[in-house]
Formats: structure tokens, sequence, C-alpha cells
């Protein structure tokens, strides 16, 4: 149960209280901040490699690459003006038409920076500005390759005042040797560069590198089909690869990371990731360019990256598509914090912005005349028979609430003092009470605004119903984009739990000891086909342990029901939270025994376990379900699964539901203590499996009340 004021508890204990409901609309896609973009230019150049940074007077600086190899550059000091946009200069330089090109700039300072190869793609190239890119010194030479290789990818970050740090790619063509290097640059001379002794790769294309403490680096990269266990090396995988390059920080002093994929193709659908910009505005944020290779077809996709102490910690979301002109040269983000307070993504034809702050939220809690929320994860047991995640229907949360438009003054949304009221948008519902020391709340688990309609009843009254999905909602209308793969003792089911919410653009935790202990030790086998909705996917990893999952606004937590846990509330019929009416019943659970079955072992043995409760058997007789899953390779394994799984049927023999005024902290799946004495009842525990809430100013007296479901501890 969530942590209240001793006013508010002593309020929502009363017989007799004044509800407090308010309800805000925040820009927010999902958990995150929402960009909105809006184009600022576009022409008919042909799409070429380009790069793009914001200078520290906050000036735009961009340079591309020319179809024969002359590198153009422009300098943009309000971007609100097209024609800035469309007016280039002659660098009066070479460079690679097909390579990477790359800008960086002190975050407060005077100087840019520009690196691009060599027409002969044999040299690495930088041209310094100390006047925000408005006018540019010679050419310093910073790596010389030789004949027989290549240079085809580059980025760069400032290490501190003008020292730089360039990091780059060479190979061979055709050749699985491609290589990552680094070279500094200190007090205006370019030293050595380094190799990363990383495994080697076909082909790198593009790179992008942000500093915080560490460089945190992204790059795409076309690897053997053998380092994802296919037995040849064709085909070949293209993949969005992290790692880290150390400044003390997270990662010692001039040394890599491990590196790690973000993304990568499904084999054989000849699909590439590459081309990715990387930068960091509320948490970091990636567009990169997927296209199919050999075919006329390109598309710059999103990803949204869960920012924590350490890059290499960073989960991201699923890609999802971003509505541009760019092409197989991918799309540049820049963002200046303390600047114009825009992100702005551009290729060589075109270029968007979106506020970093978003639209301004929303308050129409003066409107609300009554709302229906519901969170639940509910017993079902239809025609005796239960689907095998233990009994629990899939889990829901939603709220319809109404709203007055009696003054109309809702029949024009998403502009002005509305821009925030759209589809998708996070809405924020607060139920509490009028207390002592002011209005209190707690907040209902997140919700996102599906669907809207007008609604005028037979009185002529007007209102606006919003209709709301809660986070299970979002996870259902997701699908994965990809084949998602672990082999037996590759990740605990925690991990693989925490990744598939990752996708979904969702956190996963624990509070401290909620958690079972299988969740992570237990490695198993899971596979997610592409296609496949993530509740579907999220469900099926946590159904091989005994933990179900609860959320507060937009975080998820883990949580094992054990049957001792320590009641969190109670009901009563006096001097505690007053029990209006309610239900209290028994139930049969389906199966009283289960046995899990997991193949054989190495020496022809199977691999078995099973659980049962004799107690059941002697009352009811003998209800057995056989469970068939290869995730386990030992019996201890099996076991561990028909204990929980028996235990989740278990935890549906009680059944009931009270009327209360609401208790505003109360979380699904806490344990509560009831006394009813008009039924006799009296200090039971139950397991609170769904919070339904009404509020209905319309109806005299009003309503205000929740409705509690139970069942067994």
């Amino acid at each position: 149960m969530k942590s209240l004021t001793a006013t508010l508890l002593a309020a929502q204990k009363k017989t007799r209280a004044k509800p407090y409901v308010s309800v805000l609309l925040w820009d927010n896609l999902g958990a995150d901040l929402r960009l909105t973009w809006s184009q600022l230019y576009s022409d008919a150049v042909n799409d070429r490699p380009m790069a793009m940074c914001i200078a520290g007077d906050n000036s735009i600086v961009r340079a591309y690459s020319q179809g024969v190899g002359n590198l153009k550059w422009q300098r943009i000091t309000d971007p609100t003006v097209e024609a800035q946009w469309n007016t280039w200069t002659d660098a009066s330089t070479q460079c690679s038409h097909m390579n990477q090109i790359y800008l960086v700039a002190q975050t407060s300072g005077a100087y840019v920076w520009l690196f691009y190869i060599s027409r002969s793609d044999l040299i690495l190239y930088c041209r310094e500005s100390s006047d925000y890119g408005a006018s540019w010194g010679a050419a310093a030479t910073v790596k010389t390759v030789s004949a027989g290789s290549e240079l085809e990818s580059v980025c760069a970050a400032v290490s501190t005042g003008t020292d730089l740090i360039c990091f780059f790619s060479t190979g061979v063509a055709g050749a699985y040797d491609v290589r990552l290097w680094r070279v500094k640059r200190t007090s205006g001379s370019w030293g050595s560069a380094t190799v990363w002794t990383n495994s080697p790769v076909y082909r790198v294309r593009g790179m992008t590198c942000h500093k915080t403490d560490d460089y945190n680096m992204v790059f795409g990269a076309e690897q053997a089909g053998t380092e994802f266990g296919f037995e040849t090396a064709s085909p070949r995988v293209w993949c969005l690869y992290k790692v880290v390059y150390g400044n003390g920080y997270n990662v010692a002093s001039d040394t890599w990371s491990a590196s790690e994929i973000v993304e990568r193709a499904d084999a054989g659908t000849a699909f590439a990731s590459a081309w990715p910009s990387l930068t960091y505005v509320d948490l970091h944020r990636m567009l990169f360019t997927g296209y199919l290779v050999g075919e006329d077809y390109s598309r710059v996709m999103r990803m949204r990256g869960f920012y924590g102490d350490e890059f290499m910690n960073t989960e991201w979301t699923d890609p999802f598509p971003f509505k541009a002109e760019g092409g197989p040269f991918g799309m540049v983000t820049a963002y200046r914090p303390n600047g114009d307070g825009y992100v702005y993504a551009c290729c060589s034809n075109a270029a968007y912005r979106a506020s970093a702050a978003g639209d301004a939220q929303v308050d129409v809690s003066s409107r609300v005349v009554k709302y229906r929320a519901v969170d639940r994860w509910t017993g079902h047991k239809g025609s005796g028979v239960s689907i095998d995640y233990g009994q629990m229907i899939a889990p829901e949360i939603y709220a319809e609430i109404w709203l007055d438009n009696s003054d109309g003054g809702l029949n024009t949304l998403g502009s002005g003092a509305f821009a925030c009221f759209k589809r998708g948008a996070q809405v924020v519902l607060r139920r509490g009470y009028k207390t002592t020391d002011g209005n209190e709340y707690s907040p209902w688990p997140g919700l996102w605004l599906e669907d809207y309609e007008y609604v005028v009843d037979f009185r002529g009254k007007s209102y606006l119903v919003m209709y709301c999905i809660g986070p299970w909602g979002q996870f259902s209308g997701m699908a994965a984009q990809r084949q998602y793969h672990w082999e037996d003792d590759d990740e605990t089911v925690a991990a693989i739990a925490t990744r598939v919410f990752a996708l979904a653009g969702f956190r996963l935790t624990e509070h401290a000891g909620e958690a079972s202990s299988e969740i992570s030790t237990l490695k198993p086998s899971i596979l997610i086909h592409p296609g496949q909705d993530l509740r579907g996917a999220a469900l099926g990893v946590l159904s091989k342990v005994s933990d179900f999952v609860f959320w507060e606004q937009t975080t998820a937590y883990l949580k094992e029901l054990r049957d001792d846990e320590a009641s969190d509330y109670t009901y009563a019929d006096s001097g505690e939270h007053v029990i209006i009416a309610g239900r209290y019943g028994i139930r049969t659970p389906a199966y009283n025994h289960i046995e899990v079955f997991s193949g054989l072992s190495p020496t022809g043995i199977p691999i078995f376990g099973d659980e049962v409760d004799y107690d059941e058997v002697d009352l009811i007789g003998h209800r057995l379900q056989k469970v068939f899953d290869y995730a386990y390779d030992t019996n201890a394994e099996c076991d561990a699964r028909s204990v929980s799984q028996l235990r989740k049927h278990d935890a549906t023999k009680k059944r009931g539901e009270i009327v209360t005024l609401p208790n505003v902290g109360l979380v699904l799946l806490d344990a509560v203590t009831i006394t009813d004495s008009r039924a006799g009842i009296s200090s039971e525990v139950y397991r609170v499996r769904g919070i339904e809430e009404t509020y209905d100013t319309t109806k005299h007296p009003m309503i205000y009340r929740q409705k509690v479901t139970l069942g067994s501890r």
C-alpha cells in the first residue's frame, strides 16, 4: 500500500468525507515526453550524407556532401526563416559522397569542428571554426590509411575546452575486418590513433557519439550470421551496437566497454539498420535508417532509451517510424541544453524541430463530473477450465472520465490552451479528500487518452467523455518488431521481463523483498515471435515464475504472492475503514495437482517436477494440470514451477468484494484484513484482486465509492 499522510488516512476512514478529484493531461507518449515535430523546410535535393550541430550561440550549423563530392555548409541563425535552410556555401573542398560527415560544437563557446572523409576514402580531415561556424580554417589531417583500406564512418565529441576525441572506422572492402579507432586532439595537435580490439565486422555504416561523463556511442554494423547461432557467416545481419569509451567515470579512462546490441534486423531479411544519430534531451533518443539492401526502400526510425547511471545499462524501446523525408543516409538530431528549447532533426533535404518541453499540461479538474476507473487482475474459472497463468485473467487498467462541456470550451482541442489535449496524451487521475491540511490525493495508475466523444443528453447537457487505457492497454497495442530469443542460461527471467517491458517504453522493477528469488536465478529459454503482442509476451515470460505485476503511475513492480504476507490495511465495522457492503465466498480451484515436464536430460532421464494439494484432492477429487515447458533443464526448476503454478491456483480459493469510501493508498495485490460481523468474518486476510472506483456528481446524493475485489492471500 502506498504511504499516505496522517490527515489523508483519517479523512478516508470517516463515514462522511469531502472528496477531492483532479484530472490533468500531460504531453507524454507512454511514460516519456512526446516530441511533436513540425517541418521547417524541404526541397528537392537528393538525400546525401550530412551533419548538424548547434553552436554555442544557438545557431544551427549543417554540412552535406553534394552528389559529386563537393562539401557544402550553412549557418542558420533563425530556423523559422525557410530561406536560410536553402542557402548553402561551397566549402571548396572535395569529400566522399557516400561516407559520413560529422559536426561537433562546444556547449558554451564559439568553436565548431567539421569532420569529413576524402573522395578517395583514405584521409580523414577536420576543419575548425572559431566563430560559431560562420567561417572555417584550413583542413587538418586526422588520419591517413594505407592503400587498399578505406574510411567510412566518423563521429566526435569535445573532451574539454578545444580538446577533442574522434572515433572512426577503417576496413578493407569486402573483408571481415572492419575496426573502430579513436584519436585525440590535445592543444591543437592530433595524436596517434589507437584501435579498439573488438571483434571485427564486415562493415560499419554510421557512428554517433554523445558525451555525458563517458563517451556514449552507437554504430551500425553488418555482422556475420555465425555470431547469432547460424552455421555459416551468411546470412549477414545488420545491427546497431552501443559501446562506451571511458573517461574515468563508469568506464576506466581510455578503455572500451564491451559492445551490446541495441537493435538488429531479423536474419535473412536483408533489412539494414544504419546511420544512427544519438542525443540526450529528457532521456537518450536516437534516429536511424532502416532500409532494404539492394531495394529503393528506406524509413527513418526512432527509439527511446531509459537514461540511467550507466549508458550500457540503458534499455531501449522497440523502434517506431519517424514521419520524415530522410532517405537511406538517415537523419541527424541535435539539442543544446539551455539553448532555444528545441530539438532538431535534419537530413540534407528537410528539417524538423520539436519543443524539448512538450506542450503545456492541461488541467480539466473543474470540469470533472464523474469517472469510473478499473485496475484488476482477478480470478477466472470458466467452464471448469483455467488459463495457464494460474487462473488469473489478463490484467487491465482503464478509466472513463466525463467532463462538463456546457460552455463549449472543449469543442476545439489540440491547439491553444488545449494543445496537449490529444489522443495518446497521459491522463493523470488524482483522487483523494479535502483534509485539514488542504486537498490531498494519490494518483491512479498510469492512463492514456485512447478515444473521446461528445455527448449531449436528453436534458441538453453537453459532455466530453474520455476513454483511457492503462499500461496493459499500451502493451496489447504493441507488437515485437523482430524475433527475440534467449537460450538456456543466457539471462534471468527478471532481465528478460525488464527487456520486454522496455520494448513498450516502461520500467520494470521491484520494491525491496517483494519479488520471488526464482525470478533472479532462473535462466530459461524464451522465444518471442515477430508480431507477438507485448502484453502476451510479458505474461509468457512471467509465467515461468510466481511473480505478478502491479503499477504505480508508469512504473511496473514485481510481486510474489506469499501466503504469509503481512496485512497492509484493515477494514472493519467501526474504528477502521468502514465497510458499506460486502460479499465473501469460498471457491474451488480448477486444479489441485500440477505436473511440469521439460523433456529429457542429456542422459535420457525425464526432467520433471510436481506439487499436490492433498486437502483439495480429498475434498473434491483429483484435478490434474500437466504443464509442458522446455524452458527448464533441472528437476528443481520443474519443482519450483509446479509449486508456483499451484500457488496461483490456491490463491483463488477465497473470493469476495467490499464497497467502501475510496482508500486512495490501496494498490493491486495488497494484503488487507477484513472484519465484518454481519457475515461472521473476523480478521480474515485477503488479497486485493481488483479495484473499481466510481465518482458521480450527477447523482443526488453524489457517489464516491470503491469496490475492492478480494481473493486468497
